[in-house]
């Protein structure tokens, strides 16, 4: 076996000896820039749930059967082959793995961008028509694994969202008062809650995979037509559980039949699923076959320059990696204690444990629940500071929680300061407020508090929600005064803390 190897080495040229050690270079400046994203993947996978890892573990499995079918076909050479499209999704999966944490702080965009580069490394080194082959297969997989790493909040609050969104635009048509708050449909004399299992991701990971399974069995191939298809492919998905809580919410909210609606719940849901992949199965046939795709011009390996392409690419992989990060956001704690409340006797309420455990669970998050008193006003109210968006919520939910009934809710301009919404509980005998506060503006939309953090724009955000034990009228002057101070002095506690 020595002799063998070295006789292997002796049939290296020397200009293919200093093109491996160059290759070595390369893939260890590859790990050294891409080093914090291999931190933050072993992090996020002890924390990940059963279910996300189940799907993090059948992409692997996936990329292993497929792996194993074309094993005939490998071929790995140390001595690095440079082409165009490999080089490009090498470097370019560098650059923006390491501008995007500038412009979003997203932890899942520069690690998807990571795995793109990565796969653009392998093409260096494996046959290129078998790498070109499972590109399309590894650019889907570098987008779903990042995505369900963290399960619940990244990828499953945006697809409540959209669910939410359209059965408010459905009711609208059909003349049904409705109002959505990201996760849930507030009806004129019920609400519905859109939670995680109504999201559908559980449905769009499975989807994507038997998206990914029928293409391989029917030999298609992975081009424009291929991606145009798959992002039908998702929609079908989206639309029909869309359309599956549309008929749930109808059914338990609007015709007052929760026996009913929950009988139907999982049926409704696989007979969704199954009429979307059917649907994409026989789009799948204008996808034409492997065979009849002529080979990409970009195929031709940059042979008259590798030594100097290797090197370029080497120097900008290093220079990369020597840009400076930018900072995470800051998780210092904003003072929420001794607020001045004119002309109001206030004192401290103590968190319930479920809370506590809650909010105990994000550094630099503060908490300060009050009960206020007044001649003409009396409530609590709920205040949340934090640097992540995963310590608030729509507060609407905790009202529900709380045993109250949400009646209506809209959005108002509550004062010339603030944009926030105002809540009718229980049939009208008590009213609530809430809005979301940073330094710079105020909102009563969860995501639009979402992406003021996410686009590193308004790091630190408060969370005020308040409660009347006593219905109110947001116009009434005793109501405006109230909101404005707490307003002015939330807003100068948040100026002290950027300063």
């Amino acid at each position: 076996m020595l002799d063998s190897a070295k006789w292997v080495y002796a049939q290296v040229t020397p200009s293919q000896r200093w093109l491996r050690i160059l290759g070595g270079a390369i893939v260890l400046a590859w790990i050294l820039l891409n080093w914090p994203v291999v931190l933050w993947f072993v992090h996020s996978l002890q924390m990940v749930r059963p279910t996300a890892k189940g799907l993090v573990i059948a992409c692997v499995i996936l990329l292993g059967v497929l792996g194993v079918l074309s094993r005939q076909h490998f071929f790995v050479s140390g001595v690095p082959t440079f082409r165009l499209l490999p080089v490009a999704l090498l470097l370019g999966g560098g650059v923006g793995a390491v501008v995007s944490p500038w412009l979003l702080s997203l932890e899942q965009l520069p690690a998807a961008l990571a795995l793109v580069g990565t796969y653009g490394l392998l093409g260096l080194f494996f046959t290129y028509d078998l790498w070109r082959r499972g590109l399309p297969i590894a650019l889907a997989l570098a987008g779903i694994v990042p995505a369900t790493i963290d399960f619940s909040v990244n990828l499953g609050f945006p697809l409540r969202m959209v669910t939410a969104e359209l059965v408010e635009w459905v009711l609208h048509q059909w003349h049904l008062a409705a109002l959505t708050s990201e996760d849930v449909i507030v009806l004129d004399n019920s609400m519905a809650q859109v939670d995680l299992p109504c999201s559908g991701l559980k449905g769009l990971g499975t989807g994507t995979l038997f998206l990914l399974l029928a293409t391989w069995l029917e030999g298609r191939s992975m081009g424009l037509r291929w991606f145009l298809v798959c992002g039908m492919h998702w929609g079908l998905l989206v639309l029909a559980n869309a359309g599956r809580v549309l008929t749930l919410v109808i059914t338990a909210n609007v015709l007052q039949q929760p026996a009913i609606a929950e009988t139907l719940h999982t049926p409704l849901g696989v007979l969704g699923f199954v009429a979307a992949c059917l649907l994409t199965v026989t789009m799948l046939r204008w996808v034409p076959k492997l065979g009849s795709v002529k080979s990409s011009s970009i195929a031709s390996p940059l042979t008259k320059r590798n030594h100097a392409v290797a090197g370029l690419v080497l120097a900008g992989l290093v220079g990369l990696a020597l840009v400076p990060q930018p900072t995470a956001i800051a998780a210092t704690s904003l003072n929420l204690n001794n607020l001045v409340l004119p002309q109001m006797q206030t004192q401290p309420l103590s968190l319930t444990e479920t809370e506590q455990d809650f909010f105990g669970s994000y550094p630099g998050s503060t908490v300060q629940k009050i009960q206020f008193q007044s001649p003409s006003l009396s409530g609590a109210m709920l205040l949340v500071a934090s640097p992540t968006w995963k310590a608030h919520h729509p507060p609407e939910l905790c009202h529900v929680g709380n045993g109250l009934r949400v009646n209506h809710m809209e959005v108002q301009q509550l004062t010339p300061s603030i944009l926030g919404r105002w809540l009718t509980l229980n049939d009208g005998a008590r009213s609530a407020t809430y809005w979301f506060q940073s330094p710079h503006r105020t909102t009563d939309d969860f995501l639009d508090r979402i992406w003021g953090e996410v686009s590193r724009r308004d790091p630190t955000w408060v969370m005020v929600s308040i409660v009347f034990d006593q219905a109110q009228n947001p116009d009434q002057r005793a109501i405006q005064t109230f909101l404005t101070t707490v307003h002015a002095t939330l807003d100068q506690r948040l100026q002290g803390a950027t300063l």
